[in-house]
């Protein structure tokens, strides 16, 4: 989990748009518009951000005058598919917001915003290479901006990106670091610090630290509950940390409460079919396995199998956790062997056994 950068807030966003205003400027619905679908994505309601900006995106389409409002709107809307997880879309649409602020003129702090959002897709697509050219585009337009260099955000990305590659003591450093300017900022917990707690976590038991990944995963879920409350779809990962944690310290019975959270919040913020509802499916299965419960957790791994599936098969470029990665390889394999959707269907219903 990656916390992605807001444009503006969205009270701040009307007295901007209204100081841009010019006679080519896009209709000032567009603008009520953009500020419903921001704070339905804030609130985690990703599906009715969605919905908000879905007449503008369609007016979109036939319009080419390049304006600010109209990068920050198609910026958003990335930002949204990303959160839908439809990536092949978002990148679209973060290229297209790319675009119009190229035309507009110099690196700005809003296109620079664009750019690192752009890098978190790429990060969960596994693109390293392509994330790491955005990251340099970023840090080398910092000088000409008023933006601070190296804000808690971008030191998260960088972390995650040592992750990745296996340099552990670097992300363990890059992450301590973030929380350290997170915390600078002021007293009550924020989205960055819970995504550097998580990232933390996740180094430690890479490095066979479980009890000090078990603390961190803990302060990771109580920063984010503080920060965007307890339903919100930022707690998935989190939540699946504390389970994954408790499950290999051989206590699947206190992991149990986790998954179940976990996946009760991907069902309901996200729906039954996004990748993330898949990763909550699978971290429960193992769960249930290690109390005995294999129908249940059969059930489930089934279930995850149907998502993956589908997901390929509608977007390849879907990204997954690493569970689900692997799942969407094994799916892959199996599948290029069968040729019709009943042979699939009749594949996915042998792995419940």
């Amino acid at each position: 989990m990656l916390r992605r950068i807001s444009f503006v807030a969205t009270v701040a966003f009307a007295v901007v748009y209204a100081a841009d205003c010019s006679a080519d400027d896009p209709p000032a619905a567009w603008n009520q518009a953009y500020v419903a679908a921001r704070e339905k994505h804030l609130e985690g309601d990703y599906a009715g951000a969605e919905t908000a900006l879905e007449g503008v995106i369609t007016a979109l389409s036939q319009r080419h005058s390049d304006n600010r409002t109209i990068a920050r709107i198609l910026a958003e809307y990335a930002s949204i598919q990303q959160d839908l997880g439809r990536p092949g879309r978002a990148e679209d649409f973060y290229r297209r917001a790319l675009a119009v602020w190229a035309r507009l003129g110099p690196v700005d702090s809003e296109r620079m915003m664009t750019l690192y959002n752009l890098a978190t897709l790429y990060i969960e697509r596994r693109q390293y290479s392509k994330a790491e050219q955005l990251v340099k585009e970023v840090a080398n337009a910092e000088s000409t901006t008023g933006r601070p260099a190296l804000g808690p955000e971008m030191v998260n990305l960088l972390g995650l990106l040592a992750q990745e590659r296996h340099d552990f003591k670097e992300a363990e450093r890059l992450y301590l670091r973030s929380i350290e300017l997170s915390r600078n900022r002021g007293s009550a917990p924020t989205e960055e610090l819970g995504s550097a707690l998580v990232g933390l976590a996740k180094v430690y038991f890479e490095m066979g630290q479980p009890a000090a990944a078990a603390v961190r995963a803990g302060q990771a879920l109580t920063a984010l509950e503080s920060a965007v409350g307890p339903q919100h779809p930022e707690l998935i990962t989190p939540l699946l940390n504390m389970a994954f944690v408790k499950r290999n310290s051989g206590d699947a019975q206190s992991a149990e409460p986790f998954a179940r959270r976990a996946l009760d919040i991907a069902e309901r913020s996200l729906g039954a079919t996004h990748p993330h509802t898949a990763d909550a499916l699978l971290e429960y299965s193992r769960v249930l396995r290690q109390l005995h419960r294999k129908r249940d957790a059969r059930k489930l791994e089934s279930r995850a199998h149907t998502i993956v599936a589908n997901s390929i098969r509608n977007d390849p470029s879907v990204a997954y956790s690493v569970d689900t990665r692997q799942l969407a390889a094994e799916s892959r394999q199996k599948m290029s062997h069968l040729v019709t959707p009943l042979a699939r269907h009749f594949y996915l219903f042998l792995k419940t056994f």
